[in-house]
């Protein structure tokens, strides 16, 4: 058997190469890799009776037999013969239970069992009465217990077995000549979820479409969602906490010991009953309450309890997000990727690819109308609770399995309810609140972590939010490379005066040491901008971009990638072309470091000393490593200029020592913004935003803002 296993780790790899299936593990830990093992676990399509052996037989060291409908042995040849061999035993077999508990009783091979029975295609589930109830095509009933029965037998029998190993009881559960395991039988609930659930045609569809001809209804929905899984899905497999079942079942146990004139097969029986359906919901919630909580759920979650028929796509995303942050706080509840990492993204709107999917998918189901250029949703309700036919939902009403599949929770239930409750006004300012916290909270952290003596001043390097007299304009201004918000401050503080509301951006890696340089990157920059950039735009009506030096090609970049958000740009000395020379050499010299490194040789130089025009704001020491890293910004900065459409102001002092005086008019060229404007202050230093600038400087860009919300 084996053999046959590895096998099938070969055909996951190799699907997993050509169709790029994401296949996760968690929890694996939980797996007691001596005890004899039966995994229950939820069932949605076929393929898990394929996949989920190998994952269990990988993580616990043993065979994973599991059971297969019938119909799958019909025919002769290799698939048949393969399910044979990886003992897969058919549903029908008169001797299953008997083998089962044979196998629970060695611990020579662990079990899969479905309690659900079917596989749930539309995951409604209820719990009623102390029971979950599944709703199929045609009946509302109970789980299955006979895998709770088996488990619990098997523990019985093993303690009778231990004592007296009857050759008859041997026999009956084909274990005659083996050793009755001492350790007890653990059921390890298994939840099995996918992320995300896309019904359409895809390139293996079409290909078994060649082969396969003339195929049913149901077997052309099986063939979609199973073939879309495999092409472009993750299958998330959690492992949770074992259930051992002789400690679940000790205390009944030890009174029926002390029952005397009763056979060992009456209390068996006895025990078995009392805790059938007990056991079953106990490790089947465990698998419901586990399900890796993504942005589809919350997605379609936060509609269904929104109260009304009409939301601004705004409004939505920034529901969304408020309920992913507050659903992170519930330690218990397990949390998918796509709401785990960088969830502010989601901010950003219908730019986020993951955001723009579930969009479309909810418009291709009828449950939203209003194409991509609407800011105006309409929510059918009618469409959203269609249960269609429990067989083709799968195609027709996704949505509606994800809402199915959240309803047991009643904590994520609580919490979406509870924020649809709340304004509009109300989710922004605590989206803004929470954003801001988080941003000092990092710096914080950042700072403490990686102190010293080369150090900005703590107060230098915290990122900033001054508050306007109104919340129509909010302008996000960034600081240069080596420096920190500090820097920014004279601006931040002269167009807050104007009654602007400015977010003082602090770079990752700046504000802190200069060695922080070695650990950042500009995607690391460009999601610090970005921070700010959706911070304001849940406050205010226009969100102006703007930066200095670096944080010029931050403004630039970012407004060509958001147009929807940005109002204007005002980019200041923007490193688009550097003055000296000794730039070149970064990447030789940085590649010359790795090498040296791989050969434990001495690099050629980690860092230069520097001396900034400004030591209080900026770092005394450059690294070679974040100077490649602004190479990189000014590359995709470039590259992006001709998607520039805002209303942009790009000033570029003449003498600046640093930026060759040309990157202004390149960009001004560049950019595709029907209007703009090119400033060239007749000033000989590269930071022109501290200092006695007000009037070349700081009044030409409240000119610029006062003229662009003006006209």
């Amino acid at each position: 058997m084996d053999k046959y296993i590895r096998y099938t780790g070969f055909v996951l790899d190799k699907l997993d190469y050509i169709f790029k299936d994401k296949v996760t593990v968690s929890g694996t830990e939980n797996i007691p890799k001596e005890n004899p093992i039966m995994f229950t676990s939820n069932h949605f399509t076929r393929l898990e009776t394929l996949l989920l052996p190998y994952f269990c037989n990988r993580y616990s060291g043993k065979l994973a037999r599991s059971l297969a409908d019938k119909g799958l042995f019909s025919g002769k040849g290799g698939f048949t013969e393969y399910l044979e061999r990886t003992g897969t035993l058919s549903t029908d077999n008169p001797n299953r239970d008997e083998i089962i508990t044979g196998d629970l009783l060695t611990g020579e091979n662990n079990w899969i069992i479905y309690p659900e029975g079917n596989m749930m295609k539309n995951k409604k589930v209820t719990f009623e009465k102390g029971k979950f109830m599944l709703h199929l095509k045609d009946k509302v009933r109970s789980l299955f217990t006979g895998s709770a029965v088996l488990a619990i037998n098997s523990q019985l029998l093993r303690g009778e077995l231990l004592k007296d190993a009857d050759a008859a009881t041997m026999a009956k559960y084909f274990i005659t000549g083996k050793a009755i395991s001492p350790l007890p039988t653990a059921i390890v609930p298994v939840n099995i979820s996918y992320y995300p659930i896309r019904p359409g045609g895809n390139k293996l569809q079409l290909w078994i479409g060649k082969f396969i001809k003339n195929v049913s209804a149901r077997m052309s929905e099986e063939m979609d969602i199973e073939t879309n899984i495999l092409a472009g899905a993750n299958m998330h497999i959690h492992f949770c906490k074992p259930i051992y079942v002789n400690e679940y079942i000790a205390r009944t146990k030890a009174v029926a010991d002390k029952i005397p004139l009763i056979s060992a097969e009456r209390k068996r029986e006895f025990i078995i009953n009392f805790y059938r359906h007990k056991l079953t919901t106990t490790f089947m919630r465990a698998v419901y309450n586990h399900v890796a909580i993504n942005l589809d759920h919350i997605f379609a979650m936060t509609l269904y309890f929104y109260d009304k028929d009409e939301i601004h796509i705004k409004e939505l995303i920034s529901r969304i997000y408020l309920n992913i942050k507050d659903l992170q706080k519930i330690e218990h509840f397990h949390m998918h990727q796509s709401v785990k990492l960088n969830v502010f993204k989601v901010l950003a709107g219908k730019e986020y690819e993951p955001l723009k999917s579930i969009l479309d998918l909810a418009r291709s189901e009828g449950i939203i109308m209003g194409g991509e250029e609407y800011e105006y949703l309409q929510i059918n309700r009618a469409a959203f609770n269609n249960e269609y036919e429990f067989h083709n939902i799968r195609l027709k009403n996704v949505m509606k399995i994800l809402i199915n599949e959240m309803m047991l929770l009643d904590e994520v239930t609580d919490v979406i309810k509870a924020n649809a409750a709340k304004t509009n006004a109300d989710i922004s300012q605590r989206i803004f609140d929470k954003l801001l916290r988080t941003d000092i909270h990092n710096f914080e952290k950042d700072y403490e972590k990686l102190k010293s003596p080369l150090s900005t001043k703590q107060e230098f390097g915290k990122p900033f939010f001054l508050k306007g007299k109104d919340n129509k304009v909010g302008i996000v201004l960034s600081h240069g490379y080596k420096a920190s918000p500090e820097e920014i401050r004279p601006l931040a503080e002269y167009l807050n005066s104007l009654g602007y509301n400015i977010y003082g951006v602090r770079l990752h890696g700046h504000g802190t040491s200069p060695e922080n340089l070695q650990t950042t990157s500009w995607l690391k920059w460009y999601d610090s901008y970005m921070r700010g950039v959706v911070a304001l735009d849940q406050i205010c009506d226009s969100v102006i971009f703007a930066g200095f030096s670096t944080g010029g090609l931050l403004s630039l970049y970012t407004a060509a990638q958001h147009p929807d958000i940005c109002r204007g740009v005002i980019s200041i000395n923007a490193a688009l072309k550097l003055q000296d020379i000794r730039v070149r050499l970064v990447k030789v010299v940085n590649f010359w470091n790795e090498i040296s490194d791989k050969f434990r040789g001495h690099a050629i130089k980690e860092y230069i000393e520097d001396t900034p025009e400004h030591p209080e704001t900026n770092y005394s020491r450059n690294y070679i490593k974040g100077v490649n890293e602004l190479g990189k910004l000014m590359k995709r900065t470039k590259e992006s200029l001709d998607e520039v459409i805002s209303p942009t102001l790009v000033m570029q002092s003449k003498g600046d020592p640093i930026v060759k005086p040309e990157s202004g008019k390149m960009i001004y060229s560049e950019i595709h913004s029907r209007e703009k404007e090119l400033i060239e202050p007749d000033l000989k230093n590269h930071v022109i935003v501290r200092g006695d600038v007000s009037e070349p400087v700081f009044k030409p860009i409240s000119d610029f803002i006062n003229h662009l919300m003006h006209k």
